[in-house]
Formats: C-alpha cells, sequence, structure tokens
C-alpha cells in the first residue's frame, strides 16, 4: 500500500501538561535552506520545567512513533524543483510475511 504522510512545515501548538501549559513552535531551519529536512522546535512556557518536560515528552513519543519502525526502506537521490540530485529519497518496501519457523531457533539451539 502507498501512501504519503503530511509533515508539518510551520504550526503553533498549544499543550499543557503535569508541569503546566506551553507553546511549540515547529518551523523549517530557515538557515539551511528549503531542501535541508531539518525541523526546529522552541519552546515558552510560564512553569519553570514545563518546557524541559514537554520536550522530553515530545522526543520519547518520536521514539515510540517513529515512522520508520518496523519498515524496510531503501534510501536513494530523488528529483526536486532544485535538481535532479536535491533531494534524499526514502522508498518503503513491502515486507514479505515471515514464518514462526524462519524466526524460531532450532528446538536444539534454545536455552532453557
Amino acid at each position: 500500500m502507498d501512501a504519503t504522510l503530511a509533515c508539518v512545515n510551520l504550526r503553533l501548538y498549544i499543550v499543557s501538561g503535569a508541569e503546566g501549559p506551553c507553546a511549540l513552535l515547529v518551523h523549517r531551519d530557515a538557515e539551511r535552506g528549503p531542501t535541508v529536512p531539518d525541523v526546529m522546535v522552541d519552546v515558552i512556557a510560564a512553569q519553570p520545567g514545563a518546557a524541559e518536560a514537554a520536550l522530553a515528552e515530545l522526543r520519547r513519543r518520536a521514539k515510540e512513533r517513529n515512522v520508520y519502525r518496523g519498515h524496510m526502506i531503501s534510501l536513494g537521490n530523488r528529483a526536486t524543483p532544485f535538481g535532479p540530485m536535491a533531494g534524499l529519497g526514502v522508498k518503503f518496501h513491502p515486507r514479505p510475511p515471515v514464518s514462526r519457523s524462519v524466526t524460531s531457533p532450532p528446538a536444539c539451539n534454545r536455552r532453557r
């Protein structure tokens, strides 16, 4: 199944957590140009510790919900409006079903 995942280029999120409310500004790194896929997150909060807690939760969720987790991918150059080799392409490949007999070691090799 082919799918395109949308990405945020510029958005302000107002969130609240155990440490209190804060604002997260998600944007691209303008200094590095439009072909560099860096995303910046700026956080501001009224309560000490709220910004740090929000960033820690964001990092935890990013690792947990990584778009590449559990997928087979290949990387290569792709054409963009900025030139034929200006971007890095990511191709997702279908994973063939694997039976338990292939993934389980023989009974003689299992530790008890």
